[in-house]
């Protein structure tokens, strides 16, 4: 695999993908566009362009030297910022998504964030909140609106937050560092 890691610890391991034309990048590029909606999601081009920011990771998920699913998150000053997490398929309800939280929770030096839709959307939606929950997220009841992908309206949706040392930053904060950063949408 031609990747660095990210972390290596029992049998999860993460490696971050930064060639395009992978067969490990293309397989999880499939995985990508089947698990989020396509206003969710960025295209080919737009992925190219934001692997070239180093805070941007796009990593592989392996557990026991099998890849297991997908990591694309941004190493921030304050925070580490999940921008798409998921599991293929086949391998799901077997434990190893919360392995994967568990194992970032471990080695985070900071805050961990994601983002989520409203708790009653839907019942998929209300088992995730759970499973963030169950692993000692704390799901904010104030909606925020960041920005889209591929020119598509945005939608509200909440954030999801874990600290290691239990200091929370105000949403406003954690917002305004996502849309700086991600966004590049100025203050």
């Amino acid at each position: 695999m031609n990747s660095t890691n990210l972390y290596d610890a029992g049998d999860i391991r993460f490696a971050d993908l930064r060639n395009k034309n992978s067969f490990d990048f293309r397989r999880l590029w499939i995985l990508y566009n089947t698990a989020f909606p396509h206003d969710e999601r960025r295209s080919l081009l737009e992925q190219e362009l934001v692997m070239k920011d180093p805070r941007y990771h796009f990593a592989a998920i392996l557990h026991r030297g099998t890849t297991v699913g997908l990591l694309a998150y941004w190493l921030l000053h304050e925070m580490f910022f999940i921008e798409h997490f998921a599991i293929n398929p086949e391998c799901r309800s077997a434990g190893i998504g919360g392995k994967v939280i568990n194992q970032l929770q471990y080695y985070a030096d900071r805050k961990i964030v994601l983002d989520v839709e409203p708790k009653n959307e839907s019942v998929d939606t209300e088992r995730r909140v759970h499973f963030y929950e169950k692993h000692g997220f704390r799901y904010s009841p104030k909606p925020v609106v960041l920005p889209s992908y591929r020119f598509a309206k945005p939608v509200a949706s909440h954030l999801m937050t874990w600290s290691p040392n239990k200091v929370f930053h105000t949403q406003k904060q954690i917002v305004e560092n996502i849309r700086r950063c991600v966004y590049h949408i100025p203050q």
